[in-house]
């Protein structure tokens, strides 16, 4: 069966057509009623003839079962095909392989027919892999996940296990690939079809998800072991990684396999080209691309990460093809090349033994590594810092390069991404963890030691020395002139006994040295006496010497040849004393090694100390991340202040401090990390035994205790609890912090007995019985003698004694409050405390002292009022004693009254607090046991009564519940009633009986009064302070002693000069805000004034307490909400802070942020404000930022557009153009902006104005193809475009105009200047533009212009009424309905309006003096009455200017609004009887001076500017909705629906017209 060659088809119909000669085709093609009996002849032919069975018609068979495989073939077919091929496989590796063996290759045919035999079979055993592979991984069309959930029929489904199957299958390929296939071939080469079909299907079995999976091991390897092969006998090295990179392109689970089977290719075949080829094909993908396919290019990083993982060193070379993605678009791929650089300096060349190119390689990628710590990618930074992070771990980093990846690292704590700031802190922790340097790095320990080895290093390093001779010319000079001299002839320089030529030597030439020629010159001569013979002092004769110095000879030929011998002779003994002896070659060496060491030494001390610098810098920028609102910065920030803590760096306890706060997070990873950081620090210690652990752990708590601020213990306390909660802080560490608060440990200083006491309350949070029975060791130790000596310890006795008290009382508790009687030892300590420590003056803990004993009292005493009273009375008495007469006035010691002043405040305060709370609890706790009783006997009374009467119960069994349940019902109605009762006697008690004029505490008021209204006579700050808080805490107690003192503390909080005394007395008016809210209500702009005070404290307090207040609702949201806004652009960061967390808060309470915009912008906007414009833009900026809701910007930009027509000045258009700009823009707000264009359009030759709405439509067009497709899109797009025309339009129009007005103004003026006008008009219209406007339309119509400002004073008038009775607002309904009517019929009644002004003038002003509102402003002198006092005065500035009378500027704006309005009412009535004629006379005017005209037109909106003009007035009155600066709501909505009244009337005259 020779007679044909089968070629492997590329595609299956090319197997129908024969292509070339004897090439076998397929004939017969069965249907699926054929197959079943065919594959039955089929199976018995392989059974018989083996492999042979294809050559017949058993490839037909096959071939046709293949088409119909995923049609109609039953699970049969497929089962009965399957186990035909694989016997055909199983035999045809038989066959082949004992036909290659036998070395009988010369028969053609054999060949030829061995070799069809082997393409037939292998196609077909590929494609059915292929087929089933394929049924296998079926995806569900819609989502490409695989199917399900749905289960298919029995006879559709394969009734063996495939992966079986499968391994099966690859055993059978691999011992295929084994047999010498190129053999059959002729050239003996492997046909490129052969191992393509072979190839795919192996690549999809791999395809399967499942291979990725540990179930999968064996034939995953398998499969890897027959691409090997074939990659090594074949050399199917280059379709392999083609294969292997597309397959990555679209399979992501092949990442691992594709790796393993690389490792498997390169270690057991040795195929080292598989790795440069797979690099190269990535490498050629276009960065584009790799940008565009983010599946493919994270699947082709991992694979290169874990290539380099597990083949570095086959990488390597390779890496300068990866190396260009660096610069690509990708950064995926620049974070896998940058993890491929760093597992390769890792893994290859952290060696010691480097070659010269292994570290220049090296160097070349840290640097690569460094350079993208500043990528542009926050991903990329990120894992660059992660790959530095493993690097450190492993100790791969070059000592060099550690403190510029320090230094860099440090700066990228600041990152704007939090992913990188997490990596940059687990870096700068591991480069800690991991350094060379120290294990404690104390900065200042490590600099002192290093300047002592620098000292002890220049000490044993040689100095380069001088040669003698040249020390000798430069001293020979003096040497000369004193020989010169005498020598001396003191003892002290002569030789002394047993003294050596040399020792005499050295000390002549240190005298020489020293300059003192005269005595070495005195040691010489007499050297010379005693040692003659010694040839140093034998002048020598060197004629090389005597020629060099010849030239500079100090002598002259004139002196005395034995001077020049002693000089000689000095010379010789100071060049000989001098010269260095030559050392020894032993000594040489051990020099050069201690100096080397040494040297060693100090550098390593230098990176230390360079290395605790650049840490200890770090230190503040990881501290701002602890208060990081991601959760990742603050956990990392911990861990590294733990880190940084356990090596000693300086101030790191200053970041373990801060995150105590993080323990009342709302996130449980944060308050967990933070608890599990202070046990790593203080609670897990290493110690022998239990005993000794538990005095380690106190001793740390007591250092943590000692020096916490107040803020710091609150929070310990919590953590605190949290560790005793869970078991870390048991009861020894209990006994030894009593025995620390006893004294009674050794070794204790009297100083911890204060901090062990109050680390016993804290643990007391989560276990009281620690202070409940050793309550007598309290009062013993804290309240005896040593409380005595000590008032600090004495407040934390009182502080732990009140742990006792429940946190919240019962109700239904049977047992009552614990309480001492009054004769117990507690408060015999107390009294003794109060009392004798009053008069310590220098003691300064008795304030805090007496503040804890009061409340100690109060909660567990028994008549705490009374023993109070006693003791205060002592007090007073001993002071009565010691007090001095001065002038007739008693002299106290300050500190005296004014810790008496504070002890009475505190009763006072917790008299109050004992009677809203412990005792009206107490009261309803007895209500509640007195109701349980009772209802306890009642049903005892109902049960023995239906035990007598059970026939009777019986009949009426559907009544009883009613009646029973009506009971209880009055029952709980009587219940109410009683709280009720007993509430408002508690507060008639707190009213009007603690401070009426018979009690104790009343005889102070007369003192604190006294010392707050006088502050020249008490100059004591801290006394005006201790009284002015007491004062405000009488006034807690009573409303109307708080109303009568109100005054006086606004006064002190005002004009007081100490900035501590008013940011107290703020803090003391929150709480009389919550208090009483209505009382303080009218003072309330009085604290928003504080916002602007010169001390930070104080306007922090006021702004911290102003938030508490409006965000609890105790305050209205009002006008004076801007002064908050003010704070935004604070120059303290604190002030701003607060500021925008306040606003961010009010954003999210509904719509009160929205309802105050109207306020905000009018006051902000207001020139009188004097707020700068660029603190403006950020104010708004910030606050319109906050607005999310698209109604409310909606309605926002009408009400904004519409404020362009109040406006008065430039600066107004711009802040109002700016803030239009920061909307976005929807459609509805884009047809707000459209149909409000004649509201704005006259502004726009203001070049900010339109620059503005030039931005505004920029970021529309931007935001017009984000919405859905659509018709609404289009006609946006068009609506825009329209308007950016109407916008340049009268832009042009603007501009023109403008330039026609000034040109109009420039000639009025000089024509008013040669007139001899009124100068002072000219000089103001020259300087404000905005002025001169108003002038000129004042000038050419007066009477409408005093219109105008009439019904705006009416405004802010009735702003004023706001709070009038129902009354008064029915008076100004009936007055302004005359109004309407009267001008409706003013051209029939014109004769009688004309004499109108008069008399309604004077009734108006009568009328306005005789007001109750007018009367109550005249005589009170409450806030608001000198506010409207004060803008009654500018109000009547205007009413002057009209023609009004000046005593209403007297008056209240109240008491004078409804005459001001009918005046200036009256007067617009005789205006417009005179209509007509005004009309003629103006356009006369218009024709004779055009300049004029065209200035005036530039005012007018309208077309019809003539027209319009006459209205101008009646228009910006319309316009004013919610925008009026001093408008509120309700007088706004009266003032429209009065001027709707007027509408019909003036559309009358118009069409009259």
């Amino acid at each position: 069966m020779s007679h044909f060659n089968f070629v492997i088809p590329l595609q299956r119909d090319d197997l129908f057509d024969a292509s070339t000669r004897n090439q076998y085709v397929v004939d017969n093609v069965y249907n699926i009623r054929d197959l079943k009996i065919k594959l039955q002849d089929v199976a018995q032919t392989v059974r018989e003839q083996g492999a042979d069975f294809v050559l017949f018609e058993g490839f037909d068979v096959l071939f046709s079962l293949l088409g119909e495989f995923n049609k109609n073939a039953t699970s049969d077919m497929k089962n009965r095909g399957w186990d035909v091929i694989i016997q055909g496989m199983s035999s045809l590796i038989e066959q082949l392989s004992e036909y290659l063996n036998s070395g009988d290759l010369v028969e053609v045919d054999e060949r030829v027919r061995n070799l069809n035999k082997m393409k037939m079979i292998l196609y077909l055993f590929c494609q059915f892999i292929q087929k089933i592979e394929m049924e296998q991984n079926q995806a569900d069309p819609l989502t490409g996940a695989k199917q399900k959930g749905k289960k298919k029929a029995k006879e559709d489904e394969f009734s063996w296990d495939w992966d079986q199957e499968r391994h099966k299958a690859m055993s059978l390929l691999y011992n295929l690939v084994q047999l010498n296939l190129n053999s059959l071939f002729e050239p003996p080469i492997i046909e490129e079809e052969v191992l393509s079909v072979l190839g795919s299907a192996l690549f999809k079995a791999l395809e399967n998800p499942n291979m990725a999976l540990v179930k999968c091991k064996d034939v995953r390897l398998s499969i890897i072991q027959v691409l090997a092969t074939i990659n090594k006998k074949f050399n199917y090295t280059l379709s392999c990684s083609l294969k292997i990179v597309q397959e990555l392109k679209h399979f992501e689970h092949l990442v691992t396999v594709f790796s393993q089977a690389t490792e498997v290719f390169v270690r057991e075949y040795n195929l080292t080209g598989m790795v440069l080829e797979l690099v190269r094909e990535i490498s050629r993908t276009d960065s584009k691309e790799l940008s565009r396919d983010t599946s493919g290019t994270r699947a082709y990083s991992l694979f290169l990460l874990e290539l380099a993982e597990k083949l570095p060193e086959f990488v390597r070379p390779s890496i300068s093809l990866l190396t260009s993605h660096l610069d690509g678009e990708s950064y995926s791929m620049r974070k896998c090349v940058l993890g491929v650089l760093g597992e390769i300096v890792a893994k290859v060349l952290t060696k010691e033994s480097l070659t010269d190119n292994d570290r220049e390689d090296r160097n070349n990628f840290l640097d690569c590594l460094e350079d993208h710590i500043h990528d542009v990618h926050a991903h990329v930074r990120s894992h660059v810092l992660q790959i530095w992070a493993k690097l450190c771990t492993n100790k791969c980093i070059p000592l060099a390069r550690q403190h510029s990846l320090l230094e860099m690292t440090a700066g990228r704590l600041q990152d704007k991404s939090s992913n990188v700031r997490k990596a940059a802190v687990q870096l700068l922790n591991a480069l800690l963890q991991s350094n060379p340097f120290a294990a404690k790095l104390q900065t200042e320990e490590l600099e002192e030691k290093l300047q002592e080895e620098r000292e002890q290093l220049r000490i044993l390093e040689p100095q380069d020395a001088v040669e003698p001779i040249v020390q000798w010319n430069l001293i020979k000079q003096q040497v000369a002139d004193g020989v010169r001299k005498p020598p001396s002839t003191d003892k002290s320089d002569k030789v002394w006994e047993n003294a050596s030529v040399g020792e005499v030597n050295h000390r002549v030439a240190n005298f020489l040295e020293r300059k003192e020629v005269s005595r070495a010159h005195g040691l010489l001569l007499d050297a010379i006496k005693q040692f003659e013979d010694e040839p140093v002092y034998q002048p020598r004769e060197d004629e090389s010497e005597d020629d060099e110095e010849e030239e500079d000879d100090p002598f002259d030929d004139d002196d005395d040849e034995e001077l020049q011998k002693i000089f000689q002779i000095l010379k010789q003994v100071f060049l000989d004393s001098k010269k260095t002896p030559e050392p020894s070659l032993s000594q040489t060496t051990s020099n050069e090694e201690e100096i080397s060491k040494k040297k060693m030494l100090v550098q390593y001390l230098s990176d230390s100390v360079n290395f605790s610098r650049i840490i200890h810098k770090s230190l503040p920028i990881v501290a701002q991340l602890l208060g990081s609102k991601a959760s990742s910065d603050v956990q990392e920030a911990i861990e590294f202040f733990v880190s940084a803590f356990e090596f000693g760096v300086l101030n790191a306890m200053l970041g373990v401090r801060k995150m105590l706060a993080l323990i009342w997070s709302r996130e449980t990873s944060i308050k967990d990390a933070v608890v599990a950081a202070y046990k790593r620090l203080y609670i897990n210690v290493e110690s022998n035994n239990a005993r000794s652990a538990s005095i380690s752990i106190s001793r740390n708590l007591i250092a943590l205790v000692r020096t916490a601020t107040l803020g710091e213990l609150t929070s310990m306390e919590k953590l605190i609890s949290e560790l005793v909660a869970s078991k870390d802080i048991g009861k020894g560490v209990f006994t030894v912090l009593w025995e620390y608060f006893t004294g009674v440990l050794p070794d204790c200083r009297p100083e911890d007995a204060g901090p062990a006491l109050m680390l016993l309350r804290m643990c007391a949070c989560s276990e009281v019985s620690i202070i409940t029975s050793n309550i007598q060791v309290i009062i013993d130790h804290g309240l005896g003698e040593k409380g005595e000596a000590n008032l600090q310890l004495a407040q934390q006795a009182c502080n732990a004694i009140l742990k006792i008290v429940p946190a919240k009382l019962k109700q239904d508790d049977p047992e009552p409050p614990v309480k001492f009687k009054s004769d117990h030892k507690i408060f015999e300590r107390l009294e003794v405390l109060l009392t004798e420590g009053l008069y310590m003056e220098k003691e300064q803990n008795y304030m805090p002292m007496a503040k804890a004993a009061v409340k100690v009292v109060y909660q567990l005493g028994e008549g705490p009022d009374i023993f109070l009273g006693n003791i205060v009375k002592k007090i007073c008495k001993k002071i009565n004693e010691l007090k001095k007469e001065e002038l007739g006035e008693v002299s106290v010691p300050t500190y005296i009254l004014r810790r008496l002043i504070f002890l009475v405040g505190e009763v006072a305060i917790n008299q109050l607090n004992y009677l809203d709370i412990n005792v009206f609890n107490e009261l309803k706790r007895r209500n509640h046991l007195r109701e349980a009783k009772a209802e306890k006997e009642k049903k005892k009374i109902a049960a023995e009564k239906k035990k007598k009467r059970q026939s009777i119960m019986r009949a009426t069994a559907l009544g009883t519940p009613f009646g029973t349940n009506q009971e209880d019902d009055d029952m709980g109605v009587v219940g109410a009633e009683a709280d009720d009762a007993e509430a408002e006697f508690i507060r008639n008690v707190t009213e009007k009986e603690i401070l009426s004029e018979d009690t104790l505490l009343s005889a102070f008021t007369p003192v604190m009064v006294a010392i707050c209204s006088n502050p020249a006579k008490y100059k004591d700050p801290n006394l005006r302070s201790s009284a002015g808080l007491a004062l405000c805490k009488y006034m807690l107690m009573s409303s109307e002693f708080a109303d009568n003192h109100l005054r006086l503390i606004f006064t002190m909080l005002e004009k007081e000069k100490e900035p501590v005394i008013r940011a107290n007395l703020i803090i003391a008016l929150g709480d009389l805000s919550f208090r009483f809210p209505n009382n303080l209500e009218p003072w309330t702009p009085k604290m928003y004034a504080r916002l602007h005070d010169n001390s930070l404290k104080v306007r922090s307090n006021t702004l911290t307490v102003l938030t508490h207040l409006i965000l609890n609702d105790m305050i209205k949201v009002k006008g004076q909400i801007s002064d908050m806004a003010f704070c935004i652009v604070d120059d303290v960061d604190k002030i701003s802070g607060l500021a925008k967390l306040f606003f961010a808060e009010l954003a999210k309470k509904g719509n009160t942020l929205y309802n105050v915009m109207p306020d905000i912008v009018s006051r902000l906007s207001d020139p009188e404000i004097g707020i700068g414009e660029e603190n403006f833009r950020t104010i708004m900026k910030y606050i319109i930022g906050l607005i999310e809701k698209d109604k409310l910007l909606e309605s926002l930009v009408e009400k904004l557009c519409h404020r362009f027509r109040s406006t008065r000045t430039r600066r107004q258009w711009r802040d109002i153009s700016y803030c239009l700009s920061l909307f976005p823009y929807s459609d509805k707000s884009v047809r707000k902006l459209q149909e409000n264009f004649s509201c704005w359009s006259d502004k726009l030759h203001e070049d900010s104005v339109y620059d503005s709405f030039q931005a505004i439509f920029a970021s529309i067009r931007k935001g017009v193809g984000q919405g859905p497709v659509g018709t609404s899109r289009n006609e946006i797009k068009q609506l825009i475009e329209e308007l950016e025309v109407k916008v340049d339009e009268a832009r042009r129009k603007g501009v023109e105009d403008d330039t026609a007005d000034k040109r109009a103004k420039e000639a009025k003026l000089a024509k008013e200047l040669k007139k001899g006008g009124r100068r002072k008009q000219v000089e103001e219209s020259e300087s404000s533009e905005e002025e001169e406007t108003a002038m000129e339309v004042e000038a050419a119509e007066p009477r409408r212009s005093r219109r105008s400002e009439g019904v705006k004073e009416k405004n802010k008038k009735k702003k004023a009424q706001s709070e009038d009775d129902d009354e008064e607002e029915s008076e100004e309904e009936e007055e302004e309905e005359g109004e309407d009517e009267e001008e409706e019929a003013e051209e029939s009644e014109e004769e009688e309006q004309q004499t109108s002004p008069k008399k309604s003038g004077k009734q108006t002003n009568d009328k306005s003096a005789e007001s109750p509102k007018g009367r109550k402003s005249r005589r009170g002198v409450e806030p608001e009455g000198r506010e409207s006092g004060r803008s009654g005065g500018s109000a009547a500035a205007d009413a002057r200017k009209a023609g009004g009378k000046s005593r209403v500027a007297e008056e209240p704006e109240s008491g004078r609004r409804r005459g001001g309005n009918r005046l200036e009412d009256t007067r617009e009535e005789e205006t417009d009887s005179r209509r007509s004629k005004r009309r003629e006379r103006r356009q006369a005017e218009d024709e004779e001076g055009e300049d004029t005209s065209r200035g005036r037109r530039n005012k007018e909106t309208s077309e019809d500017r003539v027209r319009s003009r006459s209205r101008r007035s009646e228009k910006a009155v319309d316009s004013e909705e919610d925008f009026q600066p001093d408008d509120t709501t309700g007088s706004a909505r009266k003032e429209r629906s009065s001027r709707s009244k007027v509408v019909p009337a003036s559309a009358k005259k118009k069409s009259r017209r």
